[in-house]
């Protein structure tokens, strides 16, 4: 389950976030993030790769926890509408990201580092 909000806790679960940084310098709060809430008998099975402050989370489920003979990865990002602020305003973490382009640029980076043994 993937929610697109943090600091929130569900019982029985553990969890993953990346909390974004205030979009505007006088918010009271945080501007969102992403958070993956899974059961807590997985938590030996799933490692956090990374998470960034653009939204994105990458994690893997161990192998020895699924039925399938590789590990496997995840990855849950939010990518906010179009005509959000976080595009328009020229001093934004987020402002003229391609959040594809960054995706993209995730799965090659994992693609070469587990198949052609690369390390970064």
């Amino acid at each position: 389950m993937a929610l697109t909000i943090t600091n929130l806790n569900i019982n029985g679960f553990d969890n993953f976030s990346c909390p974004q940084p205030k979009a505007n310098k006088n918010a009271k709060r945080n501007s969102g993030g992403v958070i993956v809430f899974f059961k807590h008998y997985l938590n030996g099975g799933l490692d956090l790769i990374e998470s960034d402050e653009k939204g994105f989370i990458w994690f893997k489920l161990n192998k020895e926890y699924s039925y399938l003979t590789t590990d496997t990865y995840f990855c849950c990002c939010y990518i906010p509408p179009e005509d959000s602020r976080l595009f328009r305003n020229p001093n934004a973490l987020l402002y003229d990201v391609d959040f594809f382009d960054l995706l993209n640029n995730d799965i090659n980076i994992v693609t070469l580092v587990l198949y052609a043994g690369l390390v970064i």
